[in-house]
């Protein structure tokens, strides 16, 4: 199915996905990077999940979801300043939205290359999240 169904590469179907793999796996710490962090975005607001999580650029606002997190829930949102897909205020709004959650920008672009060349950036973001 396209992105406006059901099928495995919309929200919706993808959040039925990971809803069952949380339930098989049961990860402490979930990671979503832009149609991932609209994913993430969605199993939070319904409760699907629960714990920490980190959101890369993520893309819940453009897909139309409410800018708001969970207060109950620690995240950290990494996002780059040079992002022309997911603007940054998207990250702003969402991390506003919430007394636990924590913006990090770095100056980078939408596939967060530089993030992925200096991975104790993310590393350290795992560990203030899990530690």
């Amino acid at each position: 199915g396209g992105k406006g169904s059901a099928g495995r590469d919309s929200i919706p179907g993808c959040v039925e996905t990971i809803t069952q793999a949380i339930q098989t796996h049961k990860p402490d710490l979930l990671i979503g990077s832009s149609f991932g962090g609209g994913v993430l975005l969605k199993l939070l607001q319904t409760g699907a999940w629960t714990k920490p999580c980190i959101m890369l650029a993520g893309a819940g606002i453009r897909y139309g979801m409410e800018p708001a997190l969970p207060n109950d829930i620690p995240i950290i949102l990494i996002h780059g300043t040079e992002d022309t897909l997911i603007p940054l205020d998207d990250s702003v709004q969402l991390t506003r939205s919430s007394a636990l959650a924590k913006l990090i920008v770095i100056q980078d672009d939408h596939p967060l290359h530089a993030l992925v060349r200096q991975t104790n950036i993310l590393e350290a973001a795992i560990d203030e999240l899990l530690c």
